[in-house]
């Protein structure tokens, strides 16, 4: 495992928690909520997530519809843009080793072998990195949606800006279990970014395990007062973040919050999970 946040490049989580957009959309009913890590250790910690293999160097793996198989993870790009090249190679000095990146804009999906919890990214937005622009492709501040999809169903949406010229890193961890990531460019500009290693967790979220202290709702690996005040914050106020169990025991959201989600929750804060 590389405990890459000791780089000079690595901004701090907490530098540009206030450039993420939309933590997390729910798109279908009773979709329970999804934690975003902004390091790489906090993940692997509180998820239990391991490591994909380091990008390799394939150089260009092809170009409109390309696809290519790393691990547990297969990487395509788009079927219709005449102009998309699939790239896999060391592309700038930021993030060290090889990148996933892209001629025209950066549409990836993601596909993973098996339904996973948890999904990390390490992750340049390059605006004064060599090759990263030019005239036809000027530099532009991007935003990306990110989709995480199980089969056909969306499970999941959230909205990312990555610092410029810096390393970032971004985990998803969802109560529901996906298969599938898409990365959609909004800015539509062709300018590059680039993806660095990938981390994958298999272990499924603890129902009890909803906050870290910092009063977001982000899960720390373990169960205490922090989880109870903010379920109870949560559960008083109705928010989706207390919408843990429709009675059946079975931790089934269904796009309300009363007794039965109090009831499940104090079950799973009292066994410690």
């Amino acid at each position: 495992m590389r405990t890459r946040e000791t780089t000079p490049h690595l901004v701090n989580e907490f530098s540009y928690l206030a450039m993420i957009v939309c933590a997390f959309a729910p798109t279908r009913a009773g979709a329970a909520p999804v934690s975003l890590f902004t390091g790489h250790a906090d993940f692997v910690s509180a998820t239990g997530a391991a490591d994909e293999p380091p990008i390799p160097s394939l150089g260009l793996v092809g170009r409109t519809g390309a696809v290519q198989t790393v691990g547990r993870l297969t990487y395509s790009v788009s079927q219709t843009d005449p102009d998309v090249a699939l790239i896999f190679l060391d592309g700038n000095p930021i993030n060290p080793g090889n990148e996933v990146f892209m001629s025209s804009v950066e549409n990836l999906d993601v596909h993973v072998d098996a339904p996973v919890y948890g999904f990390g990214f390490f992750f340049v937005e390059g605006t004064d990195v060599p090759q990263s622009c030019n005239p036809q492709c000027p530099c532009a501040d991007s935003a990306f949606e990110i989709t995480l999809l199980l089969g056909n169903t969306t499970v999941g949406q959230l909205i990312i800006n990555a610092p410029d010229d810096a390393l970032a890193f971004f985990g998803v961890r969802s109560t529901y279990p996906f298969d599938a990531v898409k990365f959609r460019d909004q800015s539509g500009s062709c300018d590059n970014e680039y993806w660095g290693q990938f981390s994958l967790s298999d272990i499924a979220q603890c129902p009890a395990d909803l906050a870290n202290g910092s009063g977001v709702g982000l899960p720390d690996g373990g169960v205490d007062i922090n989880d109870l005040l903010f379920f109870l914050a949560s559960f008083e106020s109705g928010a989706n973040a207390a919408d843990l169990d429709n009675g059946s025991g079975t931790g089934t959201p269904d796009g309300g919050v009363d007794i039965n989600d109090l009831l499940f929750f104090l079950a799973h804060f009292e066994a410690g999970c």
